[in-house]
């Protein structure tokens, strides 16, 4: 019986590694994001948020789906993130130079036995090939040394709160 338990546990797990490989690739995510910047006008940012999870009952959600804008220009999957396209360069307050930051949520392995596994900043920047990750409970605390920037090009998905 212990055998038979191992086995089916054994095929279960090598059938959660075994993930499509046939999505868009980074290169086209980038370039996506690329053609968007070119269209800004100066001194602008693009703001993308994810969409938002929505509860079916109590503790069950429907299957989670994507904002289409977001996915288009990541390739990320997954809800409670954002992304920021600059116009022009910004640096940190370290120094390091960057024109897109993405916030996505962090790991939590307790959590991702019951919604499954996500990315992570890592993740995103080994799989989607974004450089500028950070965690959305970084997202606050985030400060940069910036120019004004007079244009906020976004669009809240439905069920974002606004309030």
């Amino acid at each position: 019986m212990f055998c038979l338990c191992f086995a089916v546990n054994f095929l279960f797990a090598e059938a959660q590694q075994d993930l499509p490989t046939d999505y868009l690739s980074p290169s086209f995510h980038k370039g996506r994001r690329e053609a968007a910047r070119n269209l800004m006008p100066d001194s602008s940012v693009l703001v993308v948020f994810a969409a938002p999870s929505r509860t079916f009952a109590n503790d069950v959600t429907y299957l989670y789906h994507q904002n289409p804008d977001l996915y288009y220009f990541t390739g990320y999957k997954e809800p409670n993130s954002v992304l920021l396209i600059f116009k022009e360069w910004q640096t940190a307050n370290d120094g390091s130079k960057f024109n897109e930051l993405f916030f996505v949520q962090k790991k939590d392995p307790r959590q991702e036995q019951w919604t499954g596994r996500r990315l992570g900043a890592e993740g995103v920047k080994s799989n989607l090939g974004i450089d500028n990750v950070m965690t959305a409970d970084q997202f606050k605390s985030f400060a940069w040394k910036t120019p004004a920037v007079r244009n906020f090009l976004f669009e809240l998905p439905d069920g974002i709160e606004t309030e």
